[in-house]
This record gives C-alpha cells, structure tokens and sequence, in this order.
C-alpha cells in the first residue's frame, strides 16, 4: 500500500486513535513531517493521592509525541520505542496538557526524538527524549493504520456518538490483511 505523504500522516493519526489505551485518555493528535503535537483533557481520573497528574501521564504523552513525530519518516514498518528519558518540571492539576514531539537526529538505524509537554497557559511542566528504532511488523497491520472507517468509529466511541451502542470491535488478523468484526457491547462514554 503506497500512502502519499499527507496519507501516512493521517494514517498515524487513525493508528493512534484505534490505540485501545486512549479510551482512557481521549487525545487529539496532528502529524506532520517530524513533528507530532497531542492534547488531552484533564481530569481527577489521572491524579495522584496529592491532587495532581501522575507523571506516567506526562510520560504517555512524551512518549507519544516523541514517538509519532519518529514514525512520520517511516511509511513501512512500526516504530519501538528502545529508550526514553523524562524530566518533570512543574505540577498540574487541570485543563489540558499539550504535548509538541520533533526529530532531532535520524539515520539508518534509529530516530531521536524530543517532546516537551505544556500546561494550559503554554508553560513547560515536563520534557523528554528517546531513541526509536524500526521494528519488523508492517506499519498496515497496526490497528487503525489501513482502514479509515475503524478509526472514525473508535472517534465515535470518544465522542460518545455510540453511547449504549451495541458494536466492538474484535480484531482479526490474516496474514495479509486485517478486518474487523462487529460484537455487542455496550459502550458508556461522555460527549467531547
């Protein structure tokens, strides 16, 4: 499957939203060429015992960004993440956090990335960098990547455009090609 530029661009969008994880979460994201920027909506669900983001929440988002801004020059295969450093900076409590991953360094064997994460008022509350490698698993046979109507459904879900639906999704994996089969379930979500 050959994507243009902008595709693959959307394609790891998709990929990120059909992640089972950010059920949770509920992030935006937008790819460009070595860059990734990811929002999210706080809430008390993140909070540690003190009243604050519990830094694996400021880690995912690093990551991610760090993560999706490496696999925007890689249209074949999925990226790994080999190691990963974070800083926090600063505490958190509400509203959003935004978090900006570029490239900083590639060759042939690995990407480095850099994230930093940002509070609502744009101040830096956390950083980090990490080394990424290509793996060997077709970037087509991740969840989302392909097929555009499973991310706009996973959306859906986020959006609570499903709530009390009677869908999931069950993933089924042939060696060429995934498909997706429709299960009952019900889904609780809250509107976006």
């Amino acid at each position: 499957m050959a994507f243009s530029e902008t595709d693959h661009f959307r394609a790891l969008e998709r990929m990120y939203a059909a992640g089972p994880i950010n059920e949770m979460y509920r992030p935006t994201m937008v790819v460009s060429l070595g860059r990734a920027e990811i929002t999210i909506n706080l809430s008390e669900k993140f909070f540690h015992a003190a009243r604050a983001v519990h830094g694996s929440v400021y880690f995912k988002l690093l990551d991610d960004a760090a993560f999706f801004a490496a696999s925007s020059y890689e249209k074949e295969f999925f990226v790994l993440t080999t190691s990963f450093t974070t800083y926090l900076t600063r505490p958190v409590s509400g509203g959003q956090m935004r978090a900006v991953g570029t490239v900083v360094n590639q060759n042939k064997t690995q990407f480095i990335s850099e994230a930093v994460v940002y509070n609502d008022q744009d101040r830096e509350i956390g950083r980090g960098s990490g080394i990424f490698v290509r793996s060997r698993q077709p970037l087509v046979k991740a969840m989302g990547y392909a097929d555009p109507n499973y991310s706009a459904f996973i959306q859906g879900l986020f959006c609570g455009k499903y709530q009390e639906s009677l869908f999931s999704l069950s993933l089924l994996k042939s060696r060429e090609k995934v498909s997706y089969e429709k299960r009952p379930y019900h889904y609780h979500y809250q509107s976006c």
